[in-house]
């Protein structure tokens, strides 16, 4: 086998380690021009560029952010895939919007937006759907690996190319004419209103941690992830499906490109509901220890929908299915549940398990009863009864820096950043060694964009990681093993040079 060979053997496999990318045979002659161009630009030989590739310091984040842009070229546009986007605007949307309405919080992900026209979208569908969309809290985030999609995304200027699909009165609506291209090209600008709704940021599907507060990405009501999975190999879809699995809550949805899962088994956690224009999976709201069922809906789009969106407004112990006790409650005498319980509990996401059995237990003398019931109510959504547990929580102990940060994450959900900022240090004054506490923080000042305060607060964070033994768990944090969220934190740190 001749070195060259060998070296594209060995990129594909770094590339598909740390993206999850699959370059086909046809991609040949990129690799080797890669190979040959980007060493040499770096001064490197082949080796030691394969070598810099495999790392997590600045240098290498750096040169993965150059490779992205030279493997992947995203194409989009608005409204894509009509029958999809009817789906969203007449059933999907409606149905979460219900459910929340109490609330009035909603939380979408577009995974893989590229240039950003599928989280727009959305956007304009939500203004469409929700008179009074100023007073709901809604999280609408965009993420892609290619950053100069990102920073096209931002921008929200766009070509003729991203609106063939599109009524003319959607664009005169939402969006403004804009400078030509000097190419005889005409653009348009998204209204700032519509540009405000979306939060985009750089995630790594395969590598990155989620669900995690590090990155804001958990408690969704409903994944979309179009057009991605065809890169990826069978074992990639199915690490990521479980890991959207998690991210999803109860209830949420997740949306994929057509016949994108058909050749992973479907987890257990999601059932399958079946419309005319795609099939949707959605997490259960139980436990479950056989697959789920496959639910058939009928849904006849609207007769004025067609290949563009209009602009109207449109308005005791459970049983298993094996017949045994659930072994939560084998025995249980009304007492809470060990705090390990409660935790596998909400890491597997099972929150109205967790409230229930917390509930039929009798009150105890510190906050552990309330802590868990407070994050379980804030993760279903109930900010309100959640608050109220985490207060009393606080009432019996004080002192306690979880309680407070806790409240900061309600208080976060919610959009009241001064009371988060607050809470936070009062839980870092209480607590200086406090890890969720710096980690959170963090988040929130890196994604204001004050790189300098959330450099420092990463590095006081992985001091405190780096000393934890490793089967240490980190609250807030529980589903990652104390090693990768070390990894992930100073993946941070090299991103923010």
């Amino acid at each position: 086998m001749s070195s060259v060979v060998a070296s594209m053997r060995q990129f594909r496999a770094v590339v598909l380690d740390r993206i999850g990318l699959v370059l086909p045979a046809h991609e040949d002659p990129l690799i080797e021009q890669l190979l040959q161009e980007r060493p040499r630009q770096l001064r490197l030989t082949v080796e030691d560029y394969l070598k810099l590739l495999q790392g997590y310091h600045a240098a290498a984040e750096e040169e993965w952010r150059q490779l992205v842009f030279d493997l992947t070229t995203g194409e989009s546009y608005f409204f894509r895939d009509t029958g999809q986007m009817t789906l969203l605007q007449e059933v999907l949307l409606p149905e979460l919007l219900q459910r929340r309405r109490q609330e009035k919080t909603l939380r979408i992900w577009s995974a893989g937006c590229s240039t950003g026209e599928e989280p727009y979208s959305i956007a304009i569908l939500l203004d469409q759907l929700l008179p009074d969309a100023s007073d709901w809290r809604i999280v609408l985030m965009g993420s892609d690996i290619n950053d100069r999609a990102l920073d096209r995304a931002r921008q929200g200027r766009y070509g003729s190319w991203s609106f063939r699909r599109i009524e003319r009165s959607v664009m005169e609506h939402y969006f403004t004419a804009d400078a030509t291209d000097g190419r005889g090209g005409h653009h348009w600008r998204l209204v700032e209103r519509i540009r405000r709704m979306v939060t985009f940021r750089r995630v790594n599907l395969v590598h990155d941690l989620f669900p995690s507060d590090l990155n804001d990405l958990r408690a969704m009501d409903m994944i979309i992830c179009r057009n991605v999975f065809i890169y990826f190999t069978s074992e990639t879809i199915r690490n990521l499906v479980g890991k959207f699995v998690r991210t999803l809550s109860p209830g949420g949805f997740l949306m994929t490109g057509h016949a994108e899962m058909h050749n992973i088994a479907r987890p257990a956690e999601l059932s399958l509901r079946l419309f005319s224009a795609s099939a949707v999976y959605q997490r259960l709201e139980q436990q479950v220890t056989a697959s789920p069922p496959v639910v058939l809906t009928q849904h006849q789009p609207s007769s004025s929908i067609s290949s563009a969106i209009p602009t109207s407004r449109r308005s005791g112990s459970r049983r298993r299915q094996d017949g045994s006790s659930n072994p939560v409650e084998a025995g249980r005498q009304n007492q809470p549940p060990a705090a390990v319980e409660l935790q596998q509990l909400f890491i597997q996401g099972l929150y109205q398990e967790l409230i229930r059995l917390l509930e039929q237990s009798s009150p105890t003398k510190d906050g552990e009863r309330q802590y868990w019931l407070a994050r379980a109510y804030a993760n279903s959504g109930n900010l309100k009864q959640a608050e109220q547990e985490c207060r009393q929580a606080m009432t019996l102990e004080p002192l306690s820096a979880r309680h407070h940060t806790l409240l900061a994450h309600i208080f976060h959900e919610q959009g009241q950043r001064s009371q988060t900022v607050d809470a936070l240090k009062k839980a870092l004054y209480l607590d200086s060694s406090y890890l969720s506490a710096y980690l959170t923080l963090a988040m929130i000042h890196r994604s204001e964009g004050n790189i300098q305060q959330s450099r420092r607060l990463y590095g006081t964070a992985l001091e405190l990681i780096v000393a934890l033994p490793d089967g240490a768990r980190v609250e807030y944090h529980e589903e990652w093993q104390v090693r990768e969220l070390q990894r992930q934190v100073e993946q941070l740190l090299a991103e923010s040079t």
